[in-house]
């Protein structure tokens, strides 16, 4: 079987997955197929990013949906422990396979749309 490409970080791809393991970028349109219209996925790069440089104000933690943490973080901002935090979980979401990433911070998404839909 031939391989293809992915059309966003251009590694090598089995023709059958819908999303890069890479990147998780959407392969054509087939992707879509069967998914919610309001879906987001969420970024692993996005959220690594927004921990390490925003982590003292817990935009990180608002990004992949955990509000109350966000606001916690945000109430400490004046102090070193959100910055700490910020960064350690910034770098552990950097270190996460994209399996992971996406097991833990996408599908509880995706299970709360259909509950709530």
């Amino acid at each position: 079987m031939a391989l293809s490409q992915c059309d966003q970080c251009r590694s090598a791809l089995q023709p059958t997955l819908m999303v890069c393991p890479q990147c998780g970028a959407g392969q054509g349109l087939d992707a879509l197929a069967g998914v919610e219209p309001k879906l987001s996925l969420r970024s692993q790069r996005r959220a690594s990013r927004l921990g390490i440089y925003l982590g003292t104000f817990g935009v990180h933690q608002f990004y992949l949906g955990n509000r109350a943490r966000g606001a916690l973080y945000l109430a400490l901002c004046w102090s070193l422990v959100p910055t700490l935090l910020g960064v350690w979980e910034g770098l552990r979401v950097s270190r996460m396979s994209p399996e992971e990433f996406y097991r833990r911070w996408c599908l509880p998404q995706q299970k709360a749309a259909n509950i709530g839909g």
